[in-house]
């Protein structure tokens, strides 16, 4: 090992050695690829297996392996970042030892396409009609939940359109690591209805720019949570092939396959990271780390367009590609920050020391209250304060009364005004609704005078009986029994003949209560009206049977009976 220049330095520690946070926090992101299933089991077979082999494929193979994630591992790395000035790179710094995640090392752990974005590359498709149909605003990019609500209803879909929308899931979850609540962004959505734009799109600088400017932002030191997004599963891959060790210990390696992200089966072993260094210590005099992707000097850098050039990064690459590194640099630094701490402590604490020796005693009692006062002047002032909080606290007081009377003025005005607007609406239809009702039943009552039948059975029965020649009455025998020893004689009523009267309806009553429907009927001319003399009904009187009666008393008492009966029917027919 060479040491560097004295002169050169490194980007610093973000946290002393020793002192980073543990992992008190719960780490979350929303690249879960077990949400996939749902999309693999909607889209079909067909359209799945389409998507696997395309440029975001190794998303969906990385689903079907038995991979896990390991939270802490990518914690102890994060906990150890160097700050550099450039958001597109991350470096870490373990016993001594950088090592970076850039675009390089990005690319080749997950084989995406990390080629400079193309500002000629333009998706000219109608995008439009498809994010109508699916019920997303054409305007902005789909959500995954969006996404997720269609995933029952594809299963008939054609196999272009199944395939639309797997991208998009595999999008969201894999490549960007959003929520299923924030918006896929639109230029890169609608490159799902062209094959061939989505085919050549750099989705490698998409998932990286996502992953990288997650970390930025956290802040490990809070007690809550905090959430990555993008392929954060290249942050674990990352920790094996930069640290052959831990891959070697903790790490179980598929032979086979040419990326990194498909070559690791994690379990949730916990890594004990002051053992491991101490082991790899023992063993190989340092912990073994392969730095970054060596390249020639001119593209050691991926190309950015708002790159920044930090000198203290530049010297750091500068000597690890010449074999000068330091790597006892942050040791150094980190010994030295306490002591110049202390001095300017102690340098402070003699100063203050001098400045109360040569202060005044009365007026040193002054300036420990923090007033320029002297004690003779405390009381008056207390009670102005005094003073000054009662009228502030009557103002607030008035104040918050005259608000919300006005509040309450403006809420009632609004409220008045609304109800007329409303009730003035109400009557103008309830009133439009009574003058159609009126028109309906005046229409019904004039069809029912056309239409509706008389009573005929009434009207035969009282032409029988007023105009008639023959009396619905007669007297008759009735016949003997073997109780009667002669024949009696009663009133009874005759049998309506059935006669038909024709009405200006098509319906007509017989005179035993039957509908008789005549369709061609015409009616009589009045000359053919037969004239009929009304003459009064009389009821024959009965016979006397006093010769009938063997008992004398009966024949008394009957024949009071039949006087009362025959002047009950004169005062009648009177």
């Amino acid at each position: 090992m060479t040491l560097s220049n004295s002169a050169k330095t490194y980007p610093p520690r973000l946290y002393e050695e020793g002192k980073c946070p543990l992992q008190n926090r719960s780490m979350n992101h929303n690249s879960h690829l077990a949400a996939l299933q749902m999309a693999e089991e909607a889209v079909g077979l067909d359209a799945w297996e389409s998507i696997k082999t395309s440029s975001v494929g190794v998303i969906v193979k990385l689903k079907e392996m038995d991979y896990t994630w390991s939270a802490k591992a990518v914690h102890h790395l994060l906990t150890n970042q160097l700050v550099v000035n450039n958001i597109h790179e991350i470096w870490s710094v373990i016993e001594g030892q950088p090592i970076r995640l850039s675009l390089y090392e990005f690319g080749q752990i997950t084989g995406f396409n990390c080629e400079p974005f193309d500002i000629n590359d333009k998706v000219e498709v109608d995008h439009k009609p498809f994010w109508e149909e699916i019920g997303v605003s054409p305007s902005h990019g789909p959500m995954f939940s969006e996404l997720r609500l269609l995933l029952t209803q594809i299963r008939n879909w054609s196999f272009e359109k199944r395939r639309m929308i797997g991208l998009l899931s595999v999008l969201s979850i894999g490549v960007l690591g959003i929520s299923p609540g924030s918006r896929i962004p639109l230029e890169q959505a609608k490159r799902v209805l062209d094959i061939e734009a989505f085919e050549r799109y750099p989705w490698g600088r998409v998932a990286f720019s996502s992953l990288v400017n997650s970390v930025k932002v956290i802040s490990f030191e809070e007690r809550n949570k905090y959430t990555l997004r993008g392929c954060v599963h290249a942050l674990l891959i990352w920790v094996y092939e930069s640290i052959p060790g831990i891959g070697e210990e903790y790490g179980n390696r598929i032979e086979g396959n040419q990326v990194p992200l498909l070559s690791w089966s994690a379990s949730r072993r916990r890594i004990n990271w002051d053992l491991f260094y101490k082991k790899e210590k023992s063993l190989h005099q340092k912990v073994r780390v392969r730095h970054l992707i060596v390249k020639s000097e001119a593209e050691i850098c991926p190309q950015w367009p708002e790159d920044k050039v930090d000198d203290d990064l530049h010297n750091l690459i500068t000597d690890i590609l010449h074999g000068e590194l330091d790597d006892t640099y942050w040791n150094q630094n980190t010994c030295n920050a306490p002591v110049a701490n202390k001095a300017k402590r102690k340098l402070a604490s003699e100063c203050e020391a001098c400045i109360k020796k040569k202060m005044p005693k009365e007026r040193t009692s002054d300036y420990a209250c923090g007033s320029g006062l002297r004690s003779d002047g405390d009381d008056g002032f207390k009670h102005d304060l005094i003073e000054a909080v009662k009228t502030l606290t009557s103002t607030v007081a008035s104040m918050d009364k005259i608000v919300a009377e006005k509040v309450l003025t403006a809420v009632d005005t609004t409220i008045e005004a609304k109800v007329n607007a409303r009730v003035g609406q109400a009557e103008l239809v309830l009133a439009k609704q009574i003058s159609t009702l009126k028109e309906d039943v005046a229409i019904l009552r004039e069809q029912m005078q056309v239409i509706a039948p008389k009573n005929d059975a009434h009207f035969v029965n009282q032409e029988d009986e007023v105009n008639g020649n023959d009396p619905s009455w007669m007297v008759q025998d009735k016949a003997p029994t073997h109780l009667d020893a002669a024949a009696v004689q009663c009133v009874v009523r005759k049998k309506a003949k059935n006669s038909e009267v024709k009405l200006t309806s098509h319906v007509l009553l017989a005179t035993d209560g039957e509908k008789v429907v005549g369709k061609n009927q015409a009616k009589k001319a009045a000359g053919d009206l037969k004239t009929v003399k009304k003459e009064k009904n009389v009821v024959p009187q009965l016979r006397d049977s006093a010769e009938t009666w063997s008992n004398s008393e009966d024949r008394n008492k009957y024949g009071k009976l039949d006087a009362t009966l025959d002047q009950l029917a004169a005062s009648f027919l009177d």
